[in-house]
């Protein structure tokens, strides 16, 4: 009985690690962009080519995107693609998705001057399809952290909507032409107003299809909002900055829970801690080193008034205008310190090298939220 059931289960040992060396997980590339003579995208929100499998620790198993994927992870996806393209998340339709083990607390995807967990993370990589575009998205286990890998599909900017835009900006600040170039541009959804209240008039709730670009030169950054076609350019002074290092970002945190006014996460440093820093409606304040023992690394609580809730809710009005805004240095700097704000309405990041080049309104928000953080 022994020596006949030994061959039969080494054979079977044998198949299943066939099987499993012989796996790969489903990647694909994005559509190439053609250079305009007349402007460059030095960058974008949607990689040109995604980052190759190899950069992450490979698969174990694919899995079925419709029996296996997290209720959680799949949700946070859909609903965070529905946000940025007002395409309904019933729509979005989940074509794929594999178990990753990544190989960093930024799912694989940090940038040169961000500080990165270094410890495996298990997670997913899922494909999200709608017609002829295709997002490709790297979650944790639970969906809590998101980044976006690729997207394709997407119509690529015109020039004569970059001549527009960049006319529009040699006008405003003074400089020649020759001298701007369109960093960064993005396809979105505006209301009436471009996504820029005036102040003269209600905005109309229709929506236009358009584009948010950064213009660089000067050592200085200007973002702009457009209609399709580039008739109508707005400037977004609240974000405009006297540095280079703005671009966008499109991985999004964690959504705040209902009781949740304001958060920030602050990452890097010599030590490479990550520390969250929460303000509940209610006035109290949490701050906790994130993945730390509670019982080794308590959270720190307090509460501040309701009058400094109420003033900081004020300076949050315009927030929506630095959404998904990254204010960086042009090159890396060691140890710098990468701070992520988030509010109901939107998230923007910067470095603690660049704090005094912040927008003016940016600086404020800031500063009002370092004195309720630190209890000042």
């Amino acid at each position: 009985m022994r020596s006949s059931s030994a061959p039969r289960l080494v054979s079977i040992a044998c198949l299943t690690a066939l099987l499993i060396s012989t796996h790969s997980p489903l990647s694909l590339a994005s559509l190439p962009v053609s250079p305009s003579p007349h402007f460059l995208i030095a960058s974008s929100t949607r990689p040109l080519t995604p980052s190759p499998p190899s950069l992450t620790s490979p698969s174990l198993i694919a899995q079925s995107p419709h029996s296996s994927l997290p209720r959680s992870v799949n949700i946070r996806v859909r609903r965070t693609i529905a946000r940025e393209t007002q395409i309904p998340a019933s729509r979005l339709r989940i074509v794929a998705a594999t178990q990753e083990t990544w190989r960093d607390g930024c799912l694989g995807l940090g940038r040169p001057a961000e500080g990165c967990l270094a410890a495996l993370v298990p997670g997913w990589r899922v494909t999200v399809n709608h017609g002829s575009q295709t997002w490709i998205y790297r979650s944790d286990g639970t969906g809590r952290s998101l980044r976006q890998e690729s997207q394709t599909g997407s119509s690529a900017l015109s020039q004569e909507v970059g001549d527009r835009v960049l006319a529009m900006a040699a006008r405003e600040s003074g400089i020649a032409v020759e001298r701007l170039r369109i960093t960064q541009a993005e396809e979105k959804t505006w209301d009436g107003c471009l996504g820029i209240e005036t102040g003269v008039a209600m905005c109309p709730q229709i929506a236009i299809f358009g584009w948010r670009l950064v213009v660089t030169g000067n050592g200085k950054s200007w973002v702009y909002h457009s209609n399709g076609d580039g008739s109508e350019v707005r400037l977004n002074r609240f974000a405009t900055t006297t540095l280079e290092g703005l671009r966008f970002f499109s991985d999004l945190t964690a959504p705040l829970e209902d009781q949740v006014l304001f958060r920030s996460t602050a990452s890097g440093g010599i030590a490479g801690y990550t520390y969250e820093t929460v303000l509940m409606k209610s006035g109290q304040v949490m701050r906790s080193l994130l993945q730390a023992d509670e019982a080794t690394f308590p959270p720190r609580l307090h509460r501040v008034s309701k009058a400094q809730v109420e003033a900081f809710e004020k300076l949050l009005q315009h927030f929506r205008l630095f959404d998904r805004l990254s204010y960086t240095t042009p090159q890396p700097v060691p140890d710098a310190i990468m701070v992520t704000l988030t509010s109901p309405v939107g998230t923007t990041q910067y470095s603690d090298a660049v704090a005094d080049q912040l927008p003016p309104d940016l600086q404020a928000i800031v500063e009002a939220w370092g004195a309720i953080a630190d209890n000042r």
